[in-house]
């Protein structure tokens, strides 16, 4: 029976104000990894991915978030969309995203340093599928569910993240 770690709580988080560079990142990932259980290290890291999508929302205020969950929410997607390819530097470099929307939207992160180097056969991006279902609920739809469905660390081609709706 694995024994996890109690989780570390930090008294004042820090602001999500400007990107940490890349190579930081990719490395507090490795080192959340290496010191954690899987279980423990996913459940932290999505803890830091609603935290960033909550620091990503922030600016937007409350009643405009409030409009777009009234929007077809075709239309609420290829909005929120068009705002991750505009911050895709936060959590992505640009030329690694791509996003597809629609009935069924699609967002993939190619050559992800997140999963640098490859694992012991888990998937690691449990902050890029927080941090996106946590704008597709806010922004889209509440009933939004984001899975990653490929990962560069089990050695796939990409990160490839779907949302659902509905439990669909």
């Amino acid at each position: 029976m694995e024994v996890e770690k109690a989780p570390v709580r930090l008294a004042h988080a820090p602001a999500f104000e400007a990107p940490v560079a890349e190579a930081q990142l990719a490395e507090l990932h490795r080192a959340m990894r290496a010191t954690f259980s899987p279980r423990a290290a996913s459940t932290a890291l999505a803890a830091a991915g609603r935290r960033a999508a909550m620091e990503l929302l922030r600016p937007i205020p409350a009643a405009e978030r409030e409009r777009r969950l009234n929007l077809p929410r075709t239309t609420a997607t290829a909005i929120l969309l068009a705002f991750l390819r505009r911050q895709s530097g936060r959590f992505a470099a640009e030329r690694r995203f791509t996003a597809r929307g629609g009935l069924h939207p699609v967002l993939v992160i190619a050559a992800n340093p997140l999963c640098d180097p490859p694992t012991r056969g888990e998937r690691v991006c449990a902050w890029h599928e927080a941090l996106f279902e946590t704008l597709f609920q806010a922004l889209v739809s509440p009933d939004a569910r984001v899975r990653e469905t490929t990962c560069l660390a089990l050695g796939d081609s990409e990160c490839r993240f779907e949302v659902t709706f509905g439990g669909g």
